[in-house]
């Protein structure tokens, strides 16, 4: 259900669910899906599970123990929070609690710092999976709340590539893509919600909506399991500025490594983790989803590396193979 069902929040209302319905409703939806395996069951509706001094917990606890019931404690669950936060705060002793989310969001700005915000929660004790369930959408209106000034503009591909590269390359298990005409079923009919300026229909084919799947097929290419997020690797070039910072992780046997930077540069690498004696260097354009060039060199413990293209708004993925391991180019 959507957060204001619960909540007084914000939102219409009217808030209609208590401990004893939230169950029953659960338990509903749980024995109609029961059969389907292919459902992430999301609670919380973008609400905070507690506000001042009243908890909602109880309420979401009993909904998640009707759907576990019903599936037999098959169903995998987790929790919509709201802007800025994560569930690791409020949820992740929870036992019903699959996975937890962060919301880096719309309203703080370009390249909230999401990478440290999924780096903490993965290094949680007892860790569990985590991801950006709602990082900034593409065509959102920049920080609208509460008056949006047209100056700030829209979210563009490039910000939806930046947060999503660097929540996934610090640990992420995946990502969401948004954008803000087709969640809200955009058209002409009607009165667009915050400032939309496309239609669903057209924003279907926006450049991000492709983009975030080049980056599933660059993640699926080497083992998706064991990534290890190694910033440190960044010996030279790293930047402590948001919009600059340059995510990176090796794999957990040491045969291969992905860097991702927001910003064209030339940078220097730790490779020490790498045993072989060369080193196959891979570079990926994020826009277009191709390897635009590869080469193999002699593997030295310090790599000089800089992209075919620098600057601002010219990011990258540099994939870093042992030869022996045998992987494909990346995307592939």
């Amino acid at each position: 259900t959507w957060g204001d069902k619960v909540s007084k929040e914000s939102g219409k209302g009217p808030v209609i669910f208590n401990e004893r319905n939230a169950y029953l409703y659960g338990k509903w939806l749980g024995n109609r899906y029961r059969n389907d395996e292919n459902i992430i069951w999301m609670l919380g509706g973008d609400r905070l599970p507690v506000k001042d001094t009243t908890d909602y917990k109880p309420i979401w606890r009993a909904m998640a123990r009707g759907i576990q019931e019903a599936t037999d404690y098959k169903s995998f669950i987790t929790y919509h929070i709201s802007g800025g936060e994560s569930t690791s705060k409020y949820l992740h002793k929870e036992s019903w609690l699959n996975m937890n989310t962060v919301q880096s969001g719309h309203g703080n700005g370009h390249d909230v710092p999401v990478w440290k915000w999924i780096e903490r929660d993965f290094n949680l004790p007892s860790p569990k999976p985590v991801l950006d369930a709602e990082p900034n959408y593409e065509d959102h209106p920049v920080d609208p709340w509460p008056k949006w000034d047209e100056k700030k503009g829209y979210f563009t591909d490039y910000d939806v590539r930046k947060q999503s590269y660097r929540s996934v390359f610090a640990g992420g298990c995946g990502i969401t893509y948004g954008h803000h005409g087709v969640w809200q079923f955009y058209s002409e009919r009607y009165e667009p919600i915050t400032y939309a300026d496309w239609s669903w229909t057209a924003g279907l084919d926006r450049p991000g909506s492709f983009q975030i799947g080049f980056l599933r097929k660059l993640i699926e290419s080497r083992p998706y399991l064991g990534r290890v997020y190694t910033p440190k690797m960044i010996v030279e070039g790293q930047s402590q500025l948001a919009a600059e910072f340059i995510t990176a992780f090796r794999g957990k046997d040491n045969d291969f490594a992905m860097i991702y930077m927001p910003v064209g540069k030339t940078i220097k690498v730790d490779t020490r983790f790498m045993k072989s004696s060369d080193v196959k260097i891979w570079f990926v354009d994020p826009r277009i989803g191709h390897v635009v060039r590869g080469i193999s060199t002699y593997r030295k413990d310090i790599l000089e590396i800089k992209p075919p293209t620098v600057g601002i708004g010219q990011d990258w993925i540099i994939v870093l193979d042992n030869p022996d391991a045998g992987y494909r180019p990346p995307t592939e």
